[in-house]
């Protein structure tokens, strides 16, 4: 029991928060597009993609382009 609290605080604590301040995924409340090349989401005001590295232009505010 005290091995398994132990590891929680020293391993998986750190970790996760590691994970969340690296996390490579665009908040999913910020609007996003589908790019042009590959096809993935990316965030609306994005100048390139993160996955294919597209040059792309951003879109008007609000506007959902498929």
């Amino acid at each position: 029991m005290i091995n398994a609290v132990i590891s929680f605080f020293v391993v998986v604590r750190p970790v996760n928060a590691l994970m969340d301040r690296f996390r490579t995924e665009p908040d999913m409340s910020e609007p996003t597009r589908r790019c042009p090349e590959c096809l993935s989401d990316i965030p609306q005001r994005a100048r390139r993609c993160a996955f294919c590295t597209a040059v792309v232009e951003p879109t008007a505010t609000g506007v959902r382009s498929l």
